[in-house]
């Protein structure tokens, strides 16, 4: 079968959704997975966009996505694109989906005249010769990242 990769429409929202939560439970992150599909419609397809979604269908369904917004770097002084997410269901890795959803996503950044930037988890070693065979350089930096309770706590004194 052909996979496609297009802008998400709002039919693809309840598919997407699905995906989301896929890769969340993949990731054992469940628990912090609060989207809904009316708030990821308002999200994606409503302006201001905040974040787009690019997805990956054949002919019988939306089988991955790739999540992307467009952010300023105060040190290079220029936009870049933030890839959030690149995810292709379960039964249907291997098929090359990821790869397309990439490049879609370099013709993207490159009509921009952009770089893209994103993060892989340092265990998923996979995800990270992948990235590599596009020609992404993997830098080693840990995520933080600060919920509201703990910024509270600081603000608290």
């Amino acid at each position: 079968m052909t996979v496609n990769i297009r802008d998400a429409e709002l039919a693809d929202v309840p598919a997407v959704l699905a995906l989301m939560r896929e890769l969340a439970d993949h990731e054992g992150l469940r628990q912090y997975f609060a989207l809904t599909a009316e708030s990821l419609a308002v999200c994606c397809l409503s302006e201001p966009r905040r974040f787009h979604v690019l997805v990956a269908a054949d002919d019988a369904a939306v089988i991955g996505y790739a999540t992307f917004l467009v952010q300023f770097s105060p040190w290079m002084a220029r936009e870049y694109l933030f890839v959030d997410d690149v995810y292709v269901a379960h039964g249907r890795r291997g098929e090359g989906t990821g790869r397309l959803l990439m490049r879609r996503v370099a013709e993207i950044a490159v009509e921009r005249d952009v770089d893209a930037r994103w993060h892989v988890e340092t265990a998923n070693r996979s995800a990270q010769e992948f990235y590599s065979a596009l020609g992404a350089e993997l830098r080693d930096r840990f995520i933080a990242y600060w919920p509201r309770e703990a910024m509270r706590a600081l603000l608290r004194g």
